[in-house]
This record gives C-alpha cells, sequence and structure tokens, in this order.
C-alpha cells in the first residue's frame, strides 16, 4: 500500500514536531498561507539551511524562513534584469571585437581566431587537454546550430537555406554562457586583450587574458539559477573552484576583503564591476546597490544574528560600503 499525501496541515503539525527533528513554531493563517506559497519540500526544506544540507540554521520561527524566502525571491527580482543585460552586453562586446573590419563568419572565426592552443607546445601534456576542449566546443556549437534549425529559427534558418554562412553574431544568440566561456577559453591572447581592452578591464598582471572567460563562468552560476528560479540566497548554485587570482583581482579593484563568492554580496561586486564597464549610468547601477542593502537591511531585522551572518557574513555592510564607494 502507497503512502498517502499530507495535507498542509498535517504538514504544520509535522514542522511543528519535536521528535522528528523540526520544532519549528508554526501555526494560523498567515503561516499556512505562506508555506502553500513557499512549497514544503523545495520550499521550507530548501530554506532551513546554508549552502549543504549538513549546515541547517539555527531557526526556531516559521516566520525565520519566510524571512528568508521573501529575501531569496527578491534577490531574484533584483539580479534577473542587470545579469540578462550583461550577458548581452558581453557578448556583443565580443562580436564588436572580433568582426569589426574582419570576417564575420563564425566557421572562419573559429578557424581563425580560436587557436589558442597553439600556444602550447605538442609536447606539452596540456596540449591535448586545449585540443580537446576546442572539439568539445565546436561540437556543442554545431549541436546548438542543429537543434534551432530544428526549432524552426528563422535566423538559423535563413542563412541555411540561401546557402550563406552564419555569422557570429547569429551563433551568440543562441549559445549559452557556459558555451561562451568556452569560446573565450579556446580564443587566441591577442583577441583576448582586444575584448578586455574595448571593455575597460585589461589588467597588465592578466598575461593570457583570462579575465573576462573566468567572470563569465562565475556569473553563469548565477545566471542559470536565476533563469530555472533556483535558491540563490546562500549560493548554493556554485560549483566551480574560483581561482585566488579572481578573488583578489575583485578585492582590489573594488577594495572590499574576504571575496570568497559564498555570499551573494561578492556576486553584486563582480555584477557591478561589469555594469560599470559596459557603460550603465552611475544611477541606475546606485539604485541596485541601493536596493540590495534594503533588502539585506530588512533580512537583519527578521532573522537571528547568527542566521543572518551565516548568510551574509559579518562584513556585509563593510562590502557594501565599499561598492558604492567603486560605483
Amino acid at each position: 500500500m502507497t503512502e498517502k499525501g499530507k495535507s498542509t496541515d498535517s504538514l504544520m503539525r509535522h514542522i511543528r514536531d519535536a521528535k522528528v527533528g523540526h520544532n519549528i513554531d508554526i501555526g494560523g493563517s498567515r503561516d499556512k498561507k505562506d508555506l502553500l506559497m513557499m512549497g514544503y519540500y523545495h520550499g521550507y526544506k530548501g530554506y532551513r539551511f546554508a549552502r549543504n544540507v549538513n549546515n541547517k540554521l539555527p531557526i526556531t520561527k516559521f516566520k525565520e524562513i519566510t524571512a528568508i524566502y521573501n529575501f531569496d525571491m527578491a534577490l531574484k527580482s533584483l539580479f534577473y534584469s542587470p545579469i540578462m543585460k550583461l550577458e548581452t552586453a558581453i557578448k556583443n562586446y565580443i562580436i564588436d571585437a572580433l568582426v569589426s573590419g574582419d570576417e564575420c563568419s563564425y566557421e572562419v572565426i573559429f578557424d581563425k581566431k580560436l587557436n589558442f592552443y597553439k600556444t602550447v607546445n605538442p609536447s606539452d601534456r596540456n596540449y591535448n587537454n586545449l585540443v580537446k576542449k576546442r572539439l568539445e566546443l565546436r561540437k556543442k556549437m554545431y549541436t546548438t546550430i542543429l537543434f534551432e534549425y530544428g526549432n524552426d529559427n528563422p535566423v538559423i534558418q535563413n542563412f541555411v537555406h540561401k546557402d550563406k554562412p552564419i555569422p557570429l553574431w547569429a551563433v551568440f544568440e543562441v549559445i549559452s554562457l557556459g558555451t561562451l566561456g568556452s569560446f573565450l577559453q579556446c580564443l587566441n591572447i591577442r583577441d583576448r586583450k582586444k575584448i578586455l581592452q574595448s571593455l575597460g578591464i585589461l589588467d597588465p598582471n592578466d598575461t593570457n587574458g583570462e579575465l573576462l572567460s573566468k567572470h563569465v563562468w562565475i556569473i553563469k552560476e548565477l545566471r542559470n539559477a536565476l533563469a530555472h528560479n533556483h535558491i540563490i540566497f546562500d549560493c548554493r548554485f556554485k560549483n566551480s573552484k574560483i581561482p585566488t587570482w579572481i578573488r583578489s583581482h575583485i578585492e582590489s579593484q573594488l577594495g572590499i576583503t574576504n571575496c570568497t563568492f559564498n555570499t551573494i554580496t561578492e556576486y553584486l561586486a563582480l555584477s557591478v564591476f561589469y555594469m560599470k564597464s559596459i557603460g550603465m549610468t552611475k544611477v541606475e547601477i546606485k539604485a541596485i546597490v541601493r536596493d540590495y542593502e534594503r533588502l539585506v537591511s530588512e533580512l537583519q531585522k527578521s532573522v537571528p544574528t547568527s542566521v543572518f551572518n551565516t548568510i551574509v557574513g559579518t562584513d556585509v555592510f563593510n562590502k557594501i560600503k565599499a561598492i558604492k564607494e567603486y560605483i
């Protein structure tokens, strides 16, 4: 006999039950509506911990979970538009740097410019890895074009039916941010630096021009979490290891300390770094940072100090101040 599902009232009793390890104060119509709004499994249970399931937050009241849920939802609203704008702008800066006064066919660009592997001696054990990455990227781009063609993408079909080379801009419209990161990794150093120069973020210490590709991988994880409406307040979407030099670069540029990318504030810092480089106005950027500061302050008033510090860190307001000064 299969187990029957619990009603919302039964779930609330379950949440209150100290014997099963919850022991959360929940009751009344307001809590019931909030539970129905966020859900039990992907809502309540997802907001009881930070970053991993073993890091339970010391929460005793359901209203504290509601506060974290509201913080998370507000963060997604705050970040969504700027991150999508950054993705589009970064792609356009790359296109402009690579095709101005040159071939615009993505296949020609792939063959002529995506040759970073040639900087490594074939006898070097990293050579095969670089060639493999390039081949995997080519396969991924062909697969994406095939998918878009099969799904009646009018832009892709137009070039294919006319037997014309597909321009880079058309491919960039359909590839993911992760694929863009791979594209930059395969790109030659000269063109990497050309793009960084056009963005105004060329760093003499970045000898291989890797800054943008590393940043794209960081932004990609947040972007995907936003696109799929995943929880973001505690950066559980972060899967990749971020190099020390990348963290140090953000610290030196924005004047913040302890940049671990374990709190959402560091993602705000990186976003602001690019908002400024693509030419968003100070008024726009300041409004975003001001809204973030307001959300953090509201969270601080709604949860215990230990919970607040676990989520955003003890130095969150110092970081916000530094970001404001950077703008």
